[in-house]
């Protein structure tokens, strides 16, 4: 491979999107401890801003968050794990804007990570096809594969590196509540497998609003299997889940593992209202659009 550099470049400025799951269906516990699991994510329009630069070495910073600026940042893991790939590569200073939660289930670490292993793979030249960079993804995050990809919105299966691109839900109204805290995800699929049957049914067979027709004729059974673990332990995200309902949103869900809970809306002055309402309870709510 010929020497590859960034004297071509002064600064690249990417965008991160969040998600949302529009099911997540958990199907066994592997022998390694991943989960086998079926999932169709959807990216909305809130992103993170992460800005490259030419450097020496590898830099990270954080800027406006508690996060670390080292190995401990998946950021930071993903450009290493690049550079040993691509070690004619000399360094590169990333700066992140965090304008997703985090810790917060719609996949911000994640698709900071997946998106710094594009835009390095495209100021390289290319030389990583899109399925080695998925592959690096995998070794990350079971959701960084699916902001590596350029889909919108994905069926993943496997522990997330299988991936099936399906027609994105875009355009809708995205009202995301988050009560502040953050909640360890090996601790809600800890409990999760711990759950009787029964319990995990809860989840999909009794929920009214299983099954959502779409405007692009699109008809899907919506639903979370880490909902029962996680508003046993934090009952009053349930409680944000009925307030969206009853205000209007056609559709709500815990976002992944929490403890965002998001809605969707089709009517923008009904989730302006639901957010205006919201915003004087919780400290984070956001309204955005799915891609």
């Amino acid at each position: 491979m010929a020497d590859v550099n960034f004297d071509d470049f002064s600064t690249l400025i990417v965008d991160a999107p969040a998600k949302v799951n529009l099911n997540l269906h958990i199907l066994s516990l592997r022998q390694d401890g991943y989960h086998e699991l079926q999932s169709l994510m959807q990216k909305l329009e809130l992103a993170d801003r992460i800005t490259l630069n030419p450097s020496a070495g590898l830099e990270l910073s954080c800027s406006g968050s508690s996060l670390p600026e080292d190995e401990n940042n998946l950021v930071f893991r993903a450009a290493q794990f690049f550079l040993e790939k691509v070690p004619d590569l000399a360094g590169v200073r990333i700066q992140v804007e965090k304008n997703i939660p985090v810790s917060a289930g719609l996949g911000g670490g994640s698709s900071d990570a997946g998106v710094v292993l594009k835009a390095l793979n495209h100021l390289a030249g290319h030389p990583l096809t899109s399925r080695e960079l998925e592959k690096i993804g995998i070794l990350l995050g079971a959701d960084v594969p699916f902001f590596v990809s350029d889909c919108r919105s994905a069926l993943a299966s496997g522990i997330g590196e299988r991936l099936e691109e399906h027609q994105p839900l875009s355009g809708y109204w995205c009202l995301l509540v988050n009560p502040g805290y953050e909640v360890s995800t090996r601790d809600i699929y800890n409990r999760f497998d711990k759950l009787s049957p029964d319990k995990i049914a809860l989840t999909r067979d009794h929920n009214s609003y299983k099954y959502v027709q779409f405007k692009n004729n699109t008809k899907l059974a919506c639903f979370n299997d880490l909902e029962t673990a996680t508003f046993e332990k934090h009952p009053e995200l349930s409680g944000i889940k009925d307030s969206l309902l009853n205000a209007g949103a056609f559709l709500s869900l815990l976002a992944g593992s929490g403890p965002t809970v998001f809605g969707l809306f089709d009517d923008l002055k009904k989730a302006e209202s639901c957010r205006d309402k919201f915003a004087g309870f919780y400290p984070v709510v956001i309204l955005t659009r799915t891609q």
